[in-house]
């Protein structure tokens, strides 16, 4: 019965996703820096015209 699941054997959770440790980070920070994270990724995330409507 080797490499068999047994019962009450500890597993290893799965490793946490890279923005989930960025996210507990910025929980930890002031209420100034996390607003101005929100605002930068507002930034980033914001819609752009089309490259050739920039003349």
């Amino acid at each position: 019965m080797s490499g068999a699941h047994r019962p009450g054997a500890v597993t290893t959770p799965p490793p946490e996703p890279v923005i989930m440790q960025a996210l507990k980070k910025v929980c930890k920070l002031s209420g100034r820096k996390q607003q101005k994270i929100l605002e930068f990724i507002e930034v980033i995330t914001a819609k752009r015209p089309p490259a050739e409507n920039w003349d």
